[in-house]
């Protein structure tokens, strides 16, 4: 299993918790360069995360032997040339990237991948593909019915979906057995959702009292083991067959390195479907109460 890093901290403030610490110049730098000696395999970032990233344009340089994986911005509501988006797409990514060439370009927005135009730009993006400019093809979806409803899968090398110890829902369902059974190479994000399953149960937000539980239970099993809820995070999906990578994010080199031992550790073995929850709109970010 490979791990990535992702870069949407870099770019601008992100997640639930510290989401408004922003890794400096010097911090970012320092980050990069411990990913590369370290257990990284890609960096994964976006057009949509803000100065993501030109940051890793800056960090990087051009001859960067790490792949990197990176996400088409939303498509215009007036678009008439798919193609010429997705070219536009593509060269501006490079450009922000600093001449590197993107290894892996997904659609990013979910009401792309899904709506009308969804099969136009996988196609296109195989064609990007066919022409050297790119190496892999890949969607980034939130559930499900998002992925049934995705119009070209035939077209896809990789999907980028959240799954975690807490969220298991297309394990359950054996949804993600199904995909890996096809071939495509499946990334897990949402790791630590948005660093909530890493905090103390005080920390998280008004109206997620159920994720709040079940952090509790998350600490209370970890220290019963004599294990970190970092290290059973990640434990859980480096357990999971059917997963071929994982992208983790950090806010800072510490951060980072306490994921890098975690990740080089064995994985602890834990009563798993026991951390399991249902619920959408504890799952789901983009169901949070707004706070």
């Amino acid at each position: 299993m490979e791990l990535g890093l992702g870069t949407v901290q870099f770019g601008g403030p992100y997640g639930a918790i510290d989401h408004d610490v922003v890794p400096g110049d010097g911090e970012v730098s320092e980050m990069l360069r411990a990913a590369a000696d370290g257990p990284v395999s890609f960096f994964d970032t976006a057009a949509g995360y803000g100065d993501a990233e030109s940051c890793l344009g800056r960090h990087l340089g051009s001859d960067c032997p790490i792949p990197v994986v990176t996400k088409l911005s939303p498509v215009p509501e007036d678009c008439t040339d798919i193609w010429g988006y997705v070219q536009k797409c593509v060269d501006e990514s490079r450009a922000n990237l600093g001449g590197i060439e993107p290894d892996t370009v997904m659609i990013h927005r979910p009401e792309d991948a899904t709506g009308p135009y969804g099969r136009e730009i996988l196609a296109n993006l195989q064609q990007m593909k066919a022409m050297g400019r790119i190496r892999h093809v890949g969607v980034s979806l939130y559930d499900q019915k998002e992925i049934e409803a995705c119009d070209g899968l035939g077209d896809v090398d990789c999907i980028q979906l959240p799954v975690n110890v807490v969220d298991q829902r297309l394990i359950r369902t054996g949804f993600l057995k199904s995909l890996s059974d096809m071939g495509i190479r499946l990334i897990a994000r949402s790791a630590f959702l948005q660093g909530l399953l890493l905090a103390d149960e005080v920390s998280i937000p008004n109206g997620l009292d159920g994720l709040a539980n079940a952090v509790g239970t998350i600490r209370y099993e970890a220290a019963k083991a004599g294990v970190t809820p970092l290290l059973l995070c990640l434990g859980f999906l480096k357990s999971r067959p059917e997963i071929d990578a994982v992208v983790v994010g950090a806010n800072s080199l510490p951060e980072l390195s306490g994921i890098f031992d975690a990740w080089r550790e064995d994985v602890p073995k834990f009563p798993w479907s026991e951390f399991s929850l249902t619920d959408e709109t504890l799952l789901d970010p983009r169901k949070w109460p707004a706070t």
